[in-house]
């Protein structure tokens, strides 16, 4: 029965979507940080920044004529475990220099209704379909800012993050900025777990930390706390660390907030996958949570760099979508599931 919804689900998606996988915002412009830039022994966190404006861009493969792209930005990296209906919640609309939101920008420049598909909007007329936004920033107050790309493309509803933050600043000081190395969505812990951060900031810098459940949909759940005012101090390796004492924390999967304080200001972040706590013999779901192909799904794939792919519907995929994910080869394929 399972093999057959999934078939079912397959076929109608045919109508309004092309392609097997769903078309995402691949981030270039915020760049990746430059993790390993003296071959492996150093991370090196200086993230972009920008006072009247920043050139948002991005890959898109041009592939799909039916998928397009509203921007958000965010005051703090987010959960992979953060659904793509919840996403508005915690964001803001990107607006251009232009005055325009940056909603409705196109994946694709045309799109042919003869090709089998239900064009957004019809056929004919220009699409904003630029690969970049100005994103306008002069009114925004100073701090780090994450940039998301929800793709509504029905029946699919998905979004990507940015792989760094952006620093806006109208003076001369820079705001601080941090991003969650681990956890990185790879193994399980029981009775304790190291935290591993980027940082950077003026002046001695302190941090709080806490953690919440990363179980699909339920990311903006009530926190608890780690530990708080801990001194952030930079690594001879380019990293901030904390040793997690998880004794006393239940099985489950979970994800991390750091929230970072400087001489100038404030800036927090999420771990972007989950950790899984386990005390006590037997198995566990999987070894690797939430690795970057959407919040609830457990896969046995390692994490990928870069931007992450968030489902829509609040539920757990079907036998089906298991078994394509591991006919794929195990990170070959990706699994797309309907809205709900």
């Amino acid at each position: 029965m399972r093999w057959m919804l999934g078939i079912v689900c397959w076929a109608a998606a045919a109508e309004a979507h092309v392609g097997a996988a769903v078309a995402k915002a691949n981030f270039t412009h915020p760049a990746p940080i430059d993790l390993l830039s003296d071959g492996g022994t150093h991370y090196h966190f200086v993230p972009e920044a920008a006072d009247q404006s920043f050139r948002i861009e991005w890959d898109d493969g041009d592939v799909d004529p039916t998928g397009r792209f509203t921007f958000y930005y965010l005051d703090h990296a987010i959960s992979d475990g953060l659904t793509a209906k919840q996403l508005p919640q915690e964001a803001t609309l990107v607006r251009d220099l232009s005055g325009r939101d940056a909603e409705r920008v196109y994946v694709s420049c045309s799109c042919d209704g003869d090709a089998g598909v239900k064009c957004p909007g019809g056929d004919g007329g220009p699409r904003w379909c630029d690969n970049f936004v100005q994103w306008d920033t002069h009114a925004l107050p100073d701090g780090s800012y994450w940039i998301a790309a929800l793709n509504d493309d029905d029946p699919y509803l998905v979004y990507n993050l940015s792989p760094a933050p952006v620093r806006i600043h109208h003076t001369v000081a820079l705001p601080p900025a941090v991003l969650l190395l681990t956890p990185d969505g790879v193994g399980t812990a029981d009775l304790q777990y190291h935290l591993q951060l980027l940082a950077v900031g003026t002046g001695a810098m302190k941090m709080d930390l806490s953690y919440g459940n990363d179980d699909y949909g339920e990311t903006l759940g009530p926190l608890h706390a780690i530990a708080q005012a801990v001194p952030a101090v930079v690594g001879s390796d380019g990293t901030v660390g904390y040793d997690w004492a998880l004794s006393s924390v239940k099985n489950g999967t979970y994800f991390v907030r750091v929230q970072l304080s400087d001489s100038v200001g404030q800036a927090f972040a999420d771990s972007r996958y989950g950790l899984v706590v386990f005390h006590g013999s037997g198995s566990v779901d999987a070894a690797v949570s939430d690795a970057g192909d959407g919040g609830g799904i457990k896969t046995l794939m390692p994490p990928r760099s870069g931007c992450s792919c968030q489902l829509a519907a609040q539920r757990r995929p079907t036998g089906w979508w298991v078994l394509w994910g591991i006919l794929g080869g195990l990170g070959v394929g990706r699994v797309i599931s309907r809205r709900a």
